[in-house]
């Protein structure tokens, strides 16, 4: 698993690249949202439940908005992390919106959300890759 750092950044280059890092923080739970289960149940309350159950599942991954992303995670989320890479707050929104379905896609491999233990130790591989 310590190759999905290396998956995404083969995937996504310029700010898309950057959001990498912050993308996985919010998967891990260290963004304050609950990590996968709970960044999927914000997805599910703002009316994009479809597109969250698609990129855990081993069907394709239906792509989510700019503004979904918003909505879900919050404009305030969105405003730290454009801060964070140095980006505007709509290029951070469109970056996550390309980014966070093929993150949650790859922690996801077995089509089920790993557990608690199970995650970190998959995050935890990445961890030097993803935050040094």
């Amino acid at each position: 698993m310590a190759g999905i750092a290396d998956e995404l950044k083969s995937q996504f280059q310029g700010n898309e690249s950057k959001l990498i890092g912050p993308v996985m923080g919010l998967l891990s739970g260290s963004g304050g949202l609950g990590g996968v289960s709970g960044l999927l149940e914000k997805f599910k309350g703002s009316g994009a439940g479809a597109q969250a159950d698609s990129w855990v599942s081993k069907d394709a991954n239906q792509p989510v908005s700019s503004q979904q992303v918003q909505n879900a995670i919050g404009d305030d989320k969105v405003q730290q992390i454009a801060q964070q890479t140095g980006m505007s707050n709509e290029q951070a929104s469109q970056g996550i919106a390309k980014v966070l379905p093929a993150a949650v896609d790859k922690v996801t491999p077995a089509g089920a959300v790993p557990s608690g233990d199970e995650l970190e130790k998959h995050l935890g591989g990445m961890a030097g890759k993803l935050f040094g």
